[in-house]
């Protein structure tokens, strides 16, 4: 089963930490005309978030499971107070778990004043693009409801998630 695989990693207090103001990171970018992303690995596929939506990446903990929620929902953690609930990317996208491995990660973001976690196969690198490199979503099916934009970076495709989209589907009732 896949719940007890995730559990078995021990709760560490070693965490790779993204924190960053925002605020002063966006005002540089826009400056600049240049975009950042955080890439990262669900199934087969690369994905990206804007990095100003990223708070922290951590290594996956102990989850505390929820009763009567979603099945991509794989529990809640604690992180320094604040309660995030954690999403498996790819049983929302594809319906199969993703496999924790060492790479792992569980990415915080913080949207609209709250904190969720997504439970990923491998965080790649945060790239910075021009605004050129990227382009809108004209693809159907996932695309309609997760996906923003793709974007372009040394020879490799990846699609932008809408944050918006991702943590308000018709599924959760938000």
């Amino acid at each position: 089963m896949y719940g007890p695989a995730l559990q078995s990693y021990p709760v560490s207090d070693s965490r790779e930490i993204t924190e960053h103001d925002s605020s002063a990171a966006h005002s540089q970018l826009v400056s600049t005309g240049a975009l950042e992303y955080l890439l990262f690995v669900v199934g087969k596929g690369l994905y990206a978030i804007d990095i100003l939506d990223t708070f922290e990446i951590a290594r996956p903990v102990r989850l505390t499971r929820l009763p009567h929620v979603p099945v991509d929902v794989l529990g809640v953690m604690n992180l320094r107070g604040n309660i995030v609930p954690v999403i498996d990317l790819e049983q929302r996208f594809n319906g199969t778990y993703t496999e924790p491995g060492p790479d792992s990660r569980i990415v915080v973001v913080q949207h609209d004043g709250r904190f969720h976690g997504f439970f990923v196969a491998r965080v790649n690198e945060v790239v910075r693009l021009p605004a050129d490199a990227v382009e809108e979503a004209g693809v159907l099916s996932m695309s309609e409801r997760f996906v923003r934009a793709v974007g372009r970076h040394a020879g490799r495709m990846f699609l932008i998630l809408s944050m918006d989209t991702l943590l308000t589907t018709p599924e959760r009732g938000d």
